[in-house]
């Protein structure tokens, strides 16, 4: 005659998971990233099995990966352990250069002064590649660039451009 232990009271640590975040995010709680149904009550552990709170906060924590264990009930039902990977990326740098005031009737040119290349640009909101000054435009005006990196990462510049009456 075989016996078998059956672990029904057994923890579920629910499942392994890996996610890339920037370090703009805003901070979550892990719980919510792993797979699967994971059991409320268990506690989380850094990489060097130290007890951690369950919030992670791309702007001060570090990647790596992270240990979510539920006790088990007896040694027969032991503890359950999922794995979270957390890859912190480094936001790119963005930057451009401050605008000349221009006249209402200066000649449109082409925006394409910022740095890193291959992002967007927006004039007073609006999705655009050019400038062009006029007398509708007279005053402030605001020229956003956003870039996104290979990683989902963004980040912005904004400059002012004022357009003077001639």
């Amino acid at each position: 005659n075989a016996t078998t232990n059956c672990c029904i009271l057994g923890g579920d640590a629910g499942d392994d998971s890996t996610l890339d975040v920037c370090d703009t995010d805003s901070p979550f709680n892990m719980w919510n990233q792993l797979l699967g149904i994971p059991d409320v009550g268990g506690s989380w552990y850094n990489s060097s099995w130290v007890s951690i709170g369950s919030n992670f906060d791309p702007a001060n924590t570090p990647s790596g990966t992270y240990a979510y264990v539920v006790q088990g009930s007896s040694t027969a039902c032991p503890d359950d352990t999922s794995f979270l990977t957390v890859n912190v990326n480094i936001s790119p740098i963005v930057s451009m250069p401050p605008f000349s005031n221009l006249c209402d009737n200066d000649q449109s040119f082409t925006l394409n002064t910022a740095i890193p290349s291959g992002g967007t640009y927006s004039v007073n909101g609006s999705n655009s590649t050019t400038f062009t000054p006029s007398i509708l435009n007279v005053g402030n005006n605001t020229i956003d660039y956003t870039y996104t990196d290979g990683n989902g990462c963004s980040a912005i510049s904004s400059q002012n451009l004022i357009v003077d009456p001639s």
